[in-house]
C-alpha cells in the first residue's frame, strides 16, 4: 500500500505545486488565517472543503486522505496558470495603488512649491 501523507506534506506539496514557499501566502490563498494553516499542520486534521474550494485541480482522494496522486497533469499546469493570473492582478493593484500614491505625493509637493 502506498504511503499516505500528512497534512503538512499535503501543504508543502501544494505550495511546490503553485510555486509558492510560505504559509503566509498559501494561507491567503485559501482564504483562512496564518494560524488556521499552522492548526492544521500541528494537529494533522484540516478542513478538505476549504482546499478542494480554492484548489479545484486537486484530487478530492489526495485532499482528503493524501493518498494516490495530487492532480492530473492537465489539472497541475491549470492551477499553475491560475496562480499567475492571481500574481498578475496582484501586480496591476499594487502599481495602481502606487500610481494613486504618487499622484498624491505630487499634489501635496505642488502645494509646498
Amino acid at each position: 500500500m502506498d504511503k499516505t501523507l500528512s497534512i503538512a506534506e499535503r501543504l508543502d506539496a501544494i505550495k511546490s505545486l503553485i510555486g509558492i514557499s510560505n504559509d503566509a501566502e498559501l494561507s491567503r490563498m485559501l482564504g483562512i488565517s496564518k494560524q488556521r494553516v499552522y492548526n492544521w499542520r500541528k494537529r494533522d486534521r484540516w478542513d478538505a472543503p476549504t482546499v478542494l474550494a480554492a484548489f479545484p485541480a486537486l484530487r478530492e482522494s489526495w485532499v482528503e486522505r493524501g493518498e494516490g496522486e495530487m492532480s492530473s497533469k492537465e489539472a497541475q499546469l491549470t492551477l499553475k496558470v491560475q496562480t499567475l493570473e492571481e500574481l498578475i492582478a496582484q501586480k496591476d493593484d499594487i502599481i495602481e495603488a502606487q500610481g494613486r500614491h504618487i499622484k498624491h505625493l505630487t499634489e501635496k509637493l505642488s502645494e509646498h512649491l
